[in-house]
């Protein structure tokens, strides 16, 4: 039997903290597993209550830009299902370890939105609202959001300091492509790295470095700021058999065992998309030499388990005991 894990999603009101584990999470459930049944886990988000709060908070800064003097000369009232499609891309889901810079993409291969960020008045608006959300942000996600976001920007900052020593340039090629030049040679090696993101803006845009850099320690000395001690160490944790608990934290999915509290990944960077994107099925074995809890990655869709893809039907399984030591891993 499949055990439908999300169906009593709660959030964690009445305690931030379970002492048994040592964990604490904004949403909580638990299930009870009989010898066979299974459940799926999933860094997906499996439900509509799991993203209310980042939902409100798109619809919150919606009315706000839309609202807003600075842009509403640029018609932007007119670009409204635009705009909330983009903050719905860059803000719901966010807490999936997914690195920030992609998501920006999508605001700069809007056409509208791509004019509007060449008008310094637009950007200085923009730079505010950014602010205050990543400020929510960082009050309402778990606590390890936000040393991920710092990490972040302290990284694109670096990067910002090291695009002021290097002359950009996006020429078109024969074949009508735009290439990117550093320094007078074409170099396609950083297009899609943090380096290439900063170096169109700044040749495409004819947005200053300096200007950039400005924003970004802004941002970070705001964040830094931010009071979130009590906030909960994961966002999703659910506790099976009150034995095994599968976490979900920024940086991936966790098992932490309740008796021992051993933690265990269950699949590493070089299965990343296994890992955080198609999830775990566990499964409960309950025998005359003990427990053990099969997990293996599966595809899944809001919470039910379906088949891997082709290219991905290798099946990679951990097994751990119902203390949490890892008996085989393949």
């Amino acid at each position: 039997m499949v055990v439908n894990g999300y169906s009593q999603l709660t959030p964690n009101s009445s305690s931030l903290s379970l002492q048994s584990s040592a964990v604490s999470a904004r949403f909580l459930n638990s299930v009870r597993l009989s010898d066979g049944d299974s459940v799926c886990v999933t860094i997906q988000y499996p439900s509509e209550e799991y993203c209310a709060r980042e939902k409100k908070i798109c619809n919150k800064y919606e009315n706000q830009i839309l609202a807003a003097a600075a842009l509403r000369s640029f018609e932007i009232e007119k670009h409204g299902d635009e705009l909330r499609r983009l903050l719905e891309y860059g803000v719901v889901g966010l807490y999936n370890g997914y690195p920030f810079q992609y998501r920006m993409y999508s605001l700069f291969m809007n056409s509208y939105f791509r004019g509007l960020v060449k008008t310094k008045s637009a950007r200085d608006y923009g730079y505010k609202v950014m602010t205050e959300m990543a400020v929510e942000l960082c009050e309402y996600f778990p606590k390890d959001f936000k040393v991920k976001l710092v990490s972040e920007l302290t990284e694109l900052q670096n990067t910002i300091k090291k695009c002021k020593n290097h002359r950009y340039a996006c020429i078109k090629d024969n074949n009508g492509f735009l290439r990117l030049s550093v320094d007078g040679t074409i170099n396609d090696d950083i297009a899609f790295t943090m380096e290439g993101l900063v170096a169109r803006r700044i040749c495409m845009d004819n947005i200053p470095a300096s200007e950039l850099d400005s924003f970004v320690t802004s941002l970070l000395n705001k964040l830094k700021q931010v009071k979130n001690e009590n906030s909960p160490d994961v966002l999703y944790m659910m506790t099976i058999n009150n034995e095994l608990n599968y976490c979900l934290g920024i940086d991936g999915p966790f098992f932490i065992s309740e008796k021992s509290k051993k933690r265990t990944i269950p699949f590493g960077n070089k299965d990343y998309m296994l890992s955080n994107y198609y999830g775990q099925k566990v499964i409960f074995r309950d025998g005359s030499n003990g427990k053990r809890y099969v997990i293996r990655n599966q595809r899944l869709n809001q919470g039910t388990c379906e088949p891997l893809p082709q290219y991905y039907n290798d099946i990679k399984e951990l097994i751990l005991d119902g203390d949490g030591n890892e008996i085989s891993r393949r």
